[in-house]
Formats: C-alpha cells, sequence, structure tokens
C-alpha cells in the first residue's frame, strides 16, 4: 500500500529516534510498505557509528570567552561612528564660531519662580554612567548563565 499517507523518509527516522508525532506514527500499523522501509532505515542507523557527545570540562568557559569576545568587538564598533561624528561637530562649531563676530553681550535679568530653581537639569536627565553599568551587570549576568550550562 504505497499512498499519499505513506511516511516519508524524514518522517521514518523521526520515528526511529521517537521524535514523530503519534498520530503519523499510527500509520505504521496498518502500511507493510512503510513498515519494510523502516526497517531497512533502521539497519541503515544502526550501522552508522555513534559519535561521543559529551562536552570536556572546558567547553562552557570557551563558550563564555567567544561571548564575551564578541560583546567587546560590538561595543568597540559602535562607539566608532560616536566618536567620528562628535569630532566633526566639534570641527564645524569651532569653525563657525571663529569666524562670526562676536556680539557685545547684553545683560538681561528675569525673575525667576522658585520650582524652576529647586529642578535643576540635572534632576531631569538620567545618569548615563548608571544606565551604563546597569548594561554591563546584563552582559556579566549573561556570562553566568553560560558558564554554568
Amino acid at each position: 500500500m504505497n499512498s499519499k499517507d505513506c511516511l516519508t523518509e524524514q518522517e521514518l527516522t523521526l520515528h526511529y529516534y521517537n521524535e514523530l508525532d503519534v498520530s503519523r506514527s499510527r500509520h505504521l500499523a496498518v502500511c507493510q510498505c512503510c513498515t519494510e522501509r523502516l526497517g531497512k532505515l533502521s539497519a541503515e542507523l544502526a550501522g552508522l557509528p555513534r559519535p561521543d557527545c559529551t562536552p570536556d570540562a572546558l567547553a562552557g568557559v570557551r563558550m563564555a570567552a567567544r561571548v564575551n569576545e564578541t560583546l567587546m568587538t560590538r561595543r568597540r564598533k559602535r562607539w566608532l561612528p560616536v566618536l567620528g561624528a562628535g569630532t566633526v561637530a566639534a570641527i564645524a562649531l569651532t569653525i563657525t564660531l571663529s569666524r562670526a563676530p562676536q556680539p557685545e553681550p547684553v545683560q538681561v535679568t528675569l525673575p525667576t519662580p522658585e520650582y524652576a530653581t529647586s529642578m535643576g537639569l540635572e534632576e531631569d536627565m538620567p545618569d548615563i554612567d548608571f544606565l551604563e553599568d546597569i548594561e554591563l551587570l546584563k552582559e556579566l549576568e549573561l556570562l553566568v548563565q553560560i558558564e554554568g550550562v
């Protein structure tokens, strides 16, 4: 019985490793053709050598070193465009300010409300160093998880 319901080679291989869906495995009970194909495939797969899949003791350390190296490379690459853009902006600002005529300063005093002086810009803007420390802690947690594996 070779019909459209017969199992493919991939499905037979999955059945050999007990990973095929139960509803598809039931077909083997009624199809002699698929049962014979499974027998041939089982004999072929049983004849293949089994690789040793046990990792050595330093596999986790090597993996953590590779992840750390990748993170450091990304961090270096991320700052290069920012550094270049900052340099270009600083040069453009210097050229602009050196060529422009300097106006005479005019002193203007305006009354400032109390709430504006009590809350400065420092309180409104987040601490960049703190955010970078949080990012480093996340990377450290990732490395600890990898080493624990």
